[in-house]
């Protein structure tokens, strides 16, 4: 059995069976490496199919953030797509560089 996670808060609900984030996270462990924030785990992830994956596992977690903030996410038209648009914000703008391959670096002659 393994045992509870310390920084886990209290009411925090671990991630569902077979969630795109376990699974990182096991690849990323069975190779022995790992994924603290400034990391990049592109490596990992195995095409656009599984960072779509991603990118909708976060904006229905985000979508639970909107929700413990109490903000009406169903009447408030301002709201309307907002936890999809955070996710799509955080996985390909603010931390692309641990989710999307980094670009090839091309010399030029001086």
């Amino acid at each position: 059995m393994t045992p509870p996670n310390p920084r886990r808060t209290k009411g925090t609900q671990p991630p569902e069976p077979g969630a795109i984030s376990d699974r990182l996270r096991a690849r990323i462990r069975a190779a022995g490496r790992r994924f603290h924030a400034n990391d990049s785990i592109a490596e990992f992830i195995e095409g656009e199919v599984e960072l779509a994956e991603l990118e909708t596992e976060v904006a229905t977690r985000m979508q639970h953030v909107l929700e413990a903030l109490v903000i009406d996410t169903e009447s408030d038209h301002n709201t309307t797509g907002t936890a999809r648009r955070v996710a799509r914000m955080f996985l390909h703008e603010v931390f692309k560089g641990r989710y999307h391959p980094m670009p090839r670096v091309t010399e030029f002659p001086n």
